[in-house]
């Protein structure tokens, strides 16, 4: 299904992508310049926080694919809900 290929797509971003360029930036900071390495750090911080929305967007869709669409619509009203008072 459609959401059977987005899940694996977002997958290898994590295990694949993500990975890459968090392993390159740890290996490679300490040869960074001040500038530099203060940038790489604040790459390395979203993509951190990229790889955790990812995972739990994963774990979303493995969850929630079986449901119907009407169940689906009425869990994501509740959920944009709670989002919008945050």
């Amino acid at each position: 299904t459609l959401l059977d290929i987005i899940e694996v797509f977002f997958s290898n971003i994590i295990d694949k992508q993500l990975s890459f360029l968090t392993e390159f930036i740890q290996d490679h900071i300490d040869s960074f310049n001040e500038d530099t390495k203060k940038n790489a750090m604040k790459i390395l911080n979203e993509t951190r926080k990229s790889r955790h929305v990812l995972r739990l967007t994963v774990m979303l869709i493995e969850k929630l694919k079986s449901l119907a669409p009407r169940e689906l619509l009425k869990l994501f009203n509740s959920f944009k809900e709670k989002l919008s008072s945050l």
